[in-house]
């Protein structure tokens, strides 16, 4: 584009007023500015009227040129689309600024657009149809739609191919009952088209327009909107025609709010009122309830519930609302009451405007009953009587009586229940008398004489503005249980005593007392020669003093008891076995005691002992049995064998038989058999008969239990000695003697 008008020649590149582009690309413009002038210029080009989003695409929107006369310049200015840049087309001019010979300034302006197109867009070919929208719309200018109003938007359509095709619009983004797409017949007729309802028929090289008219709900929120609309081809299904429409709903802010009166004239309750509200609008609304007197003095508290609330859209809600007058004496005695007019306060938490004119309320709080006449009336003769008390009192006053207090009402045994005694004008008194009643019994009273002044016994007394004090008297009372004192005082000129008594009782609570919490053996039966070991467990171990475990027989014989001294600290023979737990408890565990040796059953029990008033009880009995030692043969052989090796011995008669035999138990009865009663131990020798058979060891106690072993003995008879027989006595005849040799000397 080049200016003949001014010194300066402009030439922009490109000289298309439309530049297209992708998300992610990068688009430029360049202006070269040649000073055809016959003097120096200063040349300010800059982008004007630019968006906020188009500004952030572009670094630098504004430079500066200085040029001699005839020299030339170059400015670049380049737009980074995003890759999350909306599609749409965003206006904008460029400047030339300067100040010519005249010393006039001269600016020259040139109206650019920047069209970003959508991603999937294929490219556009030479024959392929195109259209434009009207108006056109970009995120920065939206067309502003009315809910429930139609508004329109113009598709011009241009059929660049060389066939006759048929256009169809398509929305995607919209609900089909929010728009209406109307073709526009076609103003040429008799060339052959076809014409329809339902598309757009173009002949080669025509343009044609397609009306998209919108109606969105009523109830359509407030917001930005950018539906998609896509032209289709018949001729080329595949080619990808889209355009973003962009919208603007704008923000309706109607909210209807009534006020409805459930209880408004009130006596002693609150008032109660009902706060009815509608959302008409197309936002979303958080509000705050309240109300406010529309008088100059505020007394009265208003309560909303719930408050805040949420109201969607063409939604309602009820809100109760009660007030409460909060300053008694206002209330009006006589007439037709206190009308009491309040305001309704609504306060949007996400700062969106609220009608000025919001509900009023009245509120009437009606007169005093009469009777609250008679309630002054009284409380007026009950200030004059009490002003009267109050000079009988300044002027008249008798004498108080004693006072007898102390400082606590209950005490631990071993503590002295002491009093507070507070008497006046004690000159007239010669005798004070203290009675002491525990557990509803009279005891022994204690008598203080008061002719020579303070007497013994009441040292800690002072005598100061007539008043006679005495401080932590000793009553006496140690033991455990209920006491109540009397005070009597007998003045000296009258035998007729004031009596004063303590208030209440005072209880001296006797000390917790040791208790057995468990008491049990290791085993319930032992064997004669064991130790017999005990578990137990005892509560307020501290206050025991010795703890003994006693005990008797089956038959009724008591058995020497086994003593443990503890006085609060834990013997040194059991400090292996006991352990001190919380709660001041003593857990001992596998102590031994003494038993007799005698079997039997016994029955045992744990005796506690303590120093306070009150003794502690006997644990349960728990049962030990000592069991007797059973019969038993340790040994039983016959001639060194026993019946377990040879169990049945083969004899001969009159063979010396040796027998020994060892056994055990407690109460036994040893019998052999063939000998009868013999001793626990011992040997015996008999020959083998033929009449013995067996041999029979048995030991037997008085419990019925035995035991025995015995040999199965076998006795062959012996046999008789042979007579020797005589034998014939003879003399062997011997052969005769060998001849001897004839020995000679050998030759030499």
């Amino acid at each position: 584009m080049f200016s003949t008008q001014t010194p300066l020649e402009v030439i922009l590149n490109p000289p298309v007023e439309l530049q297209e582009g992708f998300p992610g690309e990068t688009l430029s413009l360049n202006a070269t500015i040649i000073n055809q002038a016959d003097r120096a210029a200063t040349i300010d080009i800059f982008l004007d009227r630019v968006s906020q989003t188009l500004s952030q695409w572009c670094q630098s929107t504004q430079a500066r040129l200085a040029l001699d006369p005839q020299q030339c310049g170059e400015v670049t200015f380049q737009f980074q689309i995003p890759f999350e840049a909306l599609p749409g087309t965003y206006d904008y001019t460029l400047v030339v600024n300067f100040q010519d010979y005249c010393s006039e300034e001269t600016r020259i302006q040139y109206p650019r657009r920047l069209k970003v197109l959508i991603k999937d867009r294929t490219v556009t070919r030479f024959h392929d149809p195109t259209f434009t929208l009207t108006p056109a719309t970009n995120p920065d200018r939206p067309l502003q739609v009315q809910p429930g109003q139609l508004s329109q938007l113009r598709l011009t359509v241009k059929n660049r191919s060389d066939r006759v095709d048929r256009f169809h619009l398509k929305c995607f983004e919209l609900d089909e009952d929010w728009f209406t797409v109307k073709y526009e017949p076609n103003q040429f007729q008799g060339t052959g088209l076809i014409s329809a309802a339902d598309g757009l028929e173009l002949n080669p090289d025509q343009q044609g327009e397609i009306a998209f008219e919108l109606l969105l709900p009523e109830d359509m929120p407030a917001g930005h909107y950018s539906p998609t609309v896509q032209l289709i081809s018949a001729n080329s299904p595949d080619l990808i025609l889209l355009d973003l429409v962009y919208l603007l709903v704008p923000a309706v802010y109607s909210l209807n709010a009534e006020l409805k009166t459930i209880l408004g004239n009130i006596s002693h309750q609150s008032g109660h009122y009902q706060l009815h509200l509608t959302n008409q609008g197309n936002l979303l609304r958080e509000l705050k309830i309240g109300a406010k007197s529309q008088n100059e003095d505020e007394f009265c508290r208003y309560t909303c519930e719930p408050s805040p609330v949420q109201l969607l859209i063409g939604s309602q809600i009820d809100v109760d609302i009660k007030v409460q007058p909060t300053r008694w004496w206002r209330r009006p005695w006589f007439g037709s009451g206190l009308q009491i007019p309040f305001q309704v306060q609504l306060q949007d938490l996400e700062g969106l405007p609220i009608s000025e004119r919001l509900p009023q309320g009245k509120l009437l709080w009606e007169a005093r009953p009469w009777w609250q006449f008679l309630l002054i009336l009284l409380s007026c003769l009950g200030l004059v009587s009490g002003l009267g008390f109050t000079v009988w009192l300044i002027f008249f006053k008798l004498d108080p009586p004693p006072e007898l207090t102390t400082d606590r009402p209950t005490y631990i045994e071993g503590g002295i229940v002491r009093l507070n005694l507070k008497i006046y004008n004690p000159d007239q008194f010669k005798q004070i008398t203290l009675e002491t009643i525990k557990d509803g019994v009279p005891s022994e009273p204690q008598f203080f004489n008061l002719n020579q002044g303070i007497p013994q016994g009441l040292e800690n007394c002072t005598i100061e503005n007539r008043i006679l004090d005495c401080r932590n008297v000793d009553t006496q009372a140690r033991l455990p249980g209920k006491y109540n004192f009397t005070l009597q005082l007998l003045p000296r000129d009258s035998n007729k005593t004031i009596e004063t008594r303590l208030n209440n009782d005072v209880e001296i609570k006797p000390k917790p007392v040791p208790q057995i919490v468990s008491f049990s053996p290791e085993k319930a039966q032992y064997q004669k020669g064991d130790r017999v070991l005990l578990n137990w467990k005892v509560k307020n171990f501290s206050q025991m003093t010795q703890l003994i475990a006693i005990g008797k027989s089956d038959d009724g014989v008591a058995i020497n008891s086994t003593n443990f001294n503890f006085n609060g600290n834990i013997p040194q023979n059991l400090r292996q076995r006991c352990s001190q737990l919380p709660n001041d408890e003593l857990s001992c565990n596998d102590v031994p005691v003494i038993l007799p040796t005698t079997p039997s059953k016994y029955t045992l029990q744990l005796q506690p002992k303590s120093n306070n008033y009150q003794q502690p009880q006997l644990s349960e009995a728990i049962k030990i049995q000592v069991l007797a030692i059973p019969p038993k043969i340790n040994s039983f052989t016959l001639n060194s064998k026993t019946p377990q090796q040879s169990p049945t011995i083969f004899l001969t008669e009159e063979q010396i038989i040796t027998l020994k035999w060892q056994t055990l138990g407690d109460d036994v009865n040893v019998t052999l058999q063939p000998f009868g009663d013999v001793a626990a131990s011992g040997s015996r020798t008999l020959k083998a008969t033929t009449n013995l058979s067996q041999i029979v060891l048995t030991v037997t106690n008085e419990r019925g239990q035995s035991v025995k072993q015995a040999f199965l003995v076998q006795i062959q008879p012996a046999l008789p000695v042979p007579t020797p027989i005589p034998l014939p006595s003879f003399t062997p005849a011997l052969p005769p003697p060998p001849p001897y040799p004839d020995l000679k000397t050998p030759k030499k």
